[in-house]
């Protein structure tokens, strides 16, 4: 068995993910329509601008040990306090 340290409400990130760098426009309308605030508008440009630059993106590790678990019949077990 694997053990992963993922609640169920972050099981997406073992579906593989495609990040996209935002744009200017986008960030300035993500503060106008008040969806984040600023740090978090600059956080997920600063996640996605170093996954784009590595190839490696945030919760890849999760999704490997999630593949080679299913790869060699192993039970994957889910067990983190809910992020919400």
């Amino acid at each position: 068995a694997v053990f992963l340290e993922l609640c169920v409400n972050r099981i997406s990130m073992l579906t593989p993910q495609n990040l996209e760098v935002p744009t200017m426009k986008e960030m300035i309308d993500m503060w106008r329509k008040k969806k984040m605030n600023t740090f978090g508008i600059l956080y997920s440009w600063l996640l996605a601008k170093v996954a784009s630059e590595l190839e490696v993106f945030p919760g890849s590790e999760f999704r490997v040990a999630f593949e080679e678990a299913r790869k060699y019949g192993g039970k994957v077990i889910l067990g983190d306090r809910p992020v919400n």
